[in-house]
């Protein structure tokens, strides 16, 4: 039983960054050919870092609805988690279906407080639902000078 709620909870961050891909599936080939900032990953790194990212967004949430502390704590939790969510996806049609990289930019400087916010308040839950988190803060940090740089260097 404990396997299938842990599936569930992963396969929603899945789904998320699965659908968003998919609809963005035929812009993808553009970014070989802008220029991008030293120590800019080869393509095929994004969507291994993602998947992983996104299991372990999966398991913290699944940690929150089965060890949390409080109702209203997960509550809270919960919320920042589906913000971080929805703005993650909104992130990838900005950036490469419009290719509007300042606006991305800023999606993604909202989406990086509200990983914050879902970090702390799994933490607040769950000790190692916040720490399973931590690889999603250096991304982001990695991802706002990747798209930094990008807006830069192609604007």
């Amino acid at each position: 039983m404990q396997l299938k709620k842990i599936a569930f909870h992963i396969a929603i961050p899945l789904m998320v960054g699965g659908i968003s891909a998919f609809l963005c599936k035929d812009s993808f080939s553009f970014f070989s050919t802008i220029r991008k900032p030293p120590l800019s990953p080869p393509m095929w790194v994004f969507p291994v870092a993602w998947t992983f990212l996104y299991v372990l967004m999966g398991v913290g949430s699944y940690r929150v609805a089965e060890y949390g502390v409080e109702e209203k704590l997960q509550r809270k939790a919960f919320i920042y988690y589906g913000i971080q969510l929805a703005l993650n996806f909104l992130w990838t049609p900005v950036f490469f279906l419009w290719k509007n990289y300042l606006v991305a930019l800023v999606v993604l400087g909202i989406l990086y407080f509200f990983i914050w916010q879902m970090y702390q308040y799994f933490t607040e839950n769950d000790m190692w639902a916040g720490r399973l988190q931590i690889p999603y803060i250096v991304w982001s940090s990695f991802a706002i000078y990747l798209n930094a740089g990008v807006f830069l260097l192609n604007s």
